[in-house]
């Protein structure tokens, strides 16, 4: 599975890269076209909104990760899928398992 990671924290992307290394992972700290992804993981801040509709419209699949934020929870829609920090490594596979079924 191909994954792309966003998150402004590089401490996390550096341990959800790690969690995932038997995966092809990308990481960034900025947006950037989620096509071409099996899945992308995306933290709400700061470029949560950008991510979300780019991920919309070239329908690739998402998993937000929030720190449970109410600003960042109102970006998750119906349809969504949502993992909050912090969480278990399974429930990081678990989450990406889903969206990408």
């Amino acid at each position: 599975m191909k994954i792309l990671y966003v998150d402004d924290d590089p401490i996390m992307l550096r341990s959800v890269a790690r969690v995932l290394r038997a995966h092809a992972v990308t990481t960034s700290t900025i947006p950037v076209d989620p096509a071409g992804f099996d899945v992308a993981l995306l933290d709400c801040d700061p470029h949560g909104d950008a991510m979300h509709r780019a991920c919309h419209v070239t329908k690739t699949p998402h998993v937000f990760v929030t720190g449970n934020y109410p600003k960042a929870l109102d970006l998750v829609t119906a349809g969504d899928h949502a993992l909050t920090k912090p969480f278990l490594n399974d429930d990081l596979i678990a989450a990406l398992e889903k969206a990408h079924a």
